[in-house]
């Protein structure tokens, strides 16, 4: 998911792909339940789940986040480390203008809402915990 400001900075990981690695191995149907961040472009994530939907799991996704993700309340200068990827980094203040909270913000209740509308129907459950 690129942020609506363009910066650049992409939240991706390595997640979807494990998900349709895991959803080709298991064999038995069973219920699948996913404790993460879901820092990822959410269509890629939904595919992963939808692979264990399409061989007859149950899904259940718990997002996990530190509220501090969620409100982004920081002081002074800060840098934000990818720690999939550390060579990427965010640097801001928030006093000084150059904070990419609105666009991390604007991406985060993006995803959320592909979340959402995805799983507000009989196809999964989606629990978020802070």
């Amino acid at each position: 998911m690129q942020d609506p400001e363009g910066s650049g900075f992409r939240m991706r990981s390595e997640r979807p792909k494990v998900l349709h690695r895991v959803a080709e191995r298991v064999q038995r149907r069973g219920l699948v339940m996913l404790f993460s961040d879901l820092m990822d472009e959410p269509e890629r994530i939904l595919a992963g789940l939808k692979h264990f939907r399409h061989r007859g799991h149950e899904v259940i996704v718990f997002q996990i986040l530190d509220p501090r993700e969620v409100d982004l309340d920081f002081r002074g200068e800060l840098e934000f480390v990818d720690l999939e990827r550390p060579s990427r980094r965010l640097r801001g203040e928030p006093a000084a203008g150059n904070w990419p909270a609105p666009a991390y913000l604007a991406g985060l209740t993006l995803m959320w809402a592909v979340f959402r509308q995805s799983y507000g129907d009989r196809r999964g459950h989606r629990v978020f915990m802070a």
